[in-house]
């Protein structure tokens, strides 16, 4: 009668072995959905982030050396203007009070960087007006 109860248990632990191996995967796999999901959203907003302070950057850049010779707030409009252009390229929305603070701490950041030359005229070479005098 032993013998019966040997082979019966044999059988209960190879039948046993492939449902729970089926088992562990279908957890495994809920696991890496649960985790994966929020990871992958997670990276994607990292990446957007970057792409929005990039471009956030080029707009002050762009601004700053295209229209020079005007005011502050001048320039901030077009910076503005130039973000707004190409975060909508990319279906990405800013509420405006978010960029508003975006691009102060961007022009603080680069007048900080850049010191003096930041207010200074460009060489009178780079100055339309001047070569056309």
């Amino acid at each position: 009668m032993e013998w019966l109860l040997e082979i019966l248990t044999a059988h209960a632990v190879d039948a046993l072995i492939p449902l729970i191996r089926d088992i562990l995967i279908a957890v495994l796999i809920i696991l890496v959905g649960l985790v994966g999901a929020p990871a992958a959203k997670w990276w994607r907003n990292l990446k957007i982030d970057g792409w929005i302070k990039e471009t956030i950057e080029e707009g002050v850049l762009f601004a700053q050396e295209k229209y020079w010779d005007k005011e502050g707030k001048e320039k901030f409009e077009y910076a503005k203007a130039y973000i707004l252009t190409q975060l909508s390229e990319w279906g990405i929305e800013l509420s405006e009070t978010k960029l508003d603070k975006m691009i102060d701490a961007v022009v603080k950041r680069l007048k900080a960087e850049f010191g003096d030359l930041w207010y200074n005229d460009p060489p009178k070479g780079d100055d339309p007006k001047a070569s056309a005098k």
